[in-house]
């Protein structure tokens, strides 16, 4: 048996390693993820309506595909990661 640090290196990777080909998936999506959750504090906030003006969609609209993008994204990595548990 592994010591438990290597299980935890190990599990770490398989997770970084799904969440990178799940938001490949997204295509053009995973840059709108990114850029929603670049910025903190007030700077959040003004990004955000800056991202949603330049998508040409309210603030309510983007918060309601980013909530969408990362179901899917969520959804996406539990299933890689049974995947590589499984081969």
């Amino acid at each position: 048996a592994l010591p438990i640090s290597d299980e935890k290196d190990e599990e770490e990777e398989r997770l970084h390693d799904c969440l990178e080909r799940c938001l490949k998936k997204l295509g053009q999506q995973q840059q709108m993820l990114v850029d929603y959750y670049q910025e903190r504090g007030n700077e959040k906030i003004v990004n955000r309506r800056k991202l949603a003006d330049e998508l040409g969609i309210t603030l309510r609209a983007l918060r309601l595909r980013v909530f969408h993008r990362r179901a899917e994204l969520k959804t996406c990595i539990e299933i890689c990661l049974q995947e590589m548990a499984a081969a």
